[in-house]
């Protein structure tokens, strides 16, 4: 019940941002959220920008009705504040409609039964989707390359990363729940834009209740302990406390693939004590 409420009070807030915002205005948060042409294409080729926008937005774990922080943020740095106070009034009116889909969202999660996973002995799908990819969808593009190349050492299907697995009506925050519950590692590839996403802190968080273990991956130079970009604490540090990155970002700077091997070598004694890789 407070999910539906919460639902058409969100697109019904939408509908009244959109109506506000003019094909500049528009272009300029295409631009803030670093979408990949293909997206940004998608966008403006619609016949409703907006909708196309909030869309992407949601799709890239920016906006959701329990979260409208990021594009609050955004409309206040290109000082769209008249359209800001739409979403400003939507949370303070919403606050406790937030807090029991929030309170729901996390209790199903936590009841979801894994599925069961078909598995030949001997064969890689004993490894299949043993290992999920954590990224942030500005990250897409190397997190796919990443993937790729984990598959290549590791086996086709070790890895679950959604951008492949999730298709179009399927159930995100489930089949997310779900994938996390079955693998036995999370490689979380960590940038800026990862420590600032609330999905991305979600998985995580998930992952650490269900005691999965975790390999952070730098896919570039960050603050330590990890921050949002506002300055606050993010509360992966805690998850990430007392564990020893891996900096890829040094293959692009000339460090050669010893740090894609540490990757390897790593996953490799992850997952040994269940699922042997030779």
């Amino acid at each position: 019940m407070a999910k539906r409420e919460l639902d058409k009070n969100f697109n019904r807030t939408l509908i009244e941002v959109g109506s506000e915002l003019t094909m500049r205005n528009i272009t300029d948060l295409i631009n803030r959220a670093r979408f990949a042409s293909a997206q940004a294409e998608g966008i403006m080729g619609s016949d409703n920008k907006a909708a196309a926008l909030f869309d992407e937005l949601q799709i890239g774990g920016l906006l959701s009705m329990t979260d409208v922080d990021w594009l609050i943020e955004d409309l206040d740095f290109l000082k769209l504040r008249n359209v800001r106070n739409i979403l400003e009034l939507y949370k303070l009116r919403n606050q406790l409609l937030v807090e029991k889909v929030i309170e729901e969202r996390e209790t199903a999660v936590i009841q979801t039964p894994p599925e069961p996973i078909p598995a030949t002995p001997g064969k890689v799908n004993d490894r299949k989707h043993k290992i999920f990819i954590s990224f942030s969808f500005k990250d897409e593009e190397k997190a796919s390359e990443i993937r790729d190349r984990i598959e290549k050492r590791l086996g086709a299907g070790s890895c679950w990363i959604c951008t492949t697995e999730l298709k179009g009506g399927d159930n995100m925050d489930k089949g997310i729940a779900v994938a996390i519950d079955k693998a036995t590692v999370l490689v979380s590839l960590v940038s800026q834009n990862y420590t600032n996403s609330p999905g991305c802190e979600r998985e995580v968080e998930l992952a650490r209740q269900q005691r999965t273990k975790f390999l952070p991956v730098l896919l570039e130079r960050v603050e330590f302990p990890l921050t949002k970009f506002d300055g606050g604490a993010s509360p992966m540090r805690m998850a990430f406390a007392q564990l020893i990155y891996v900096p890829l970002y040094r293959d692009e700077e000339g460090g050669g693939s010893e740090e894609f091997e540490a990757i390897i070598e790593a996953l490799k004694e992850m997952l040994s004590p269940v699922d042997p890789i030779h």
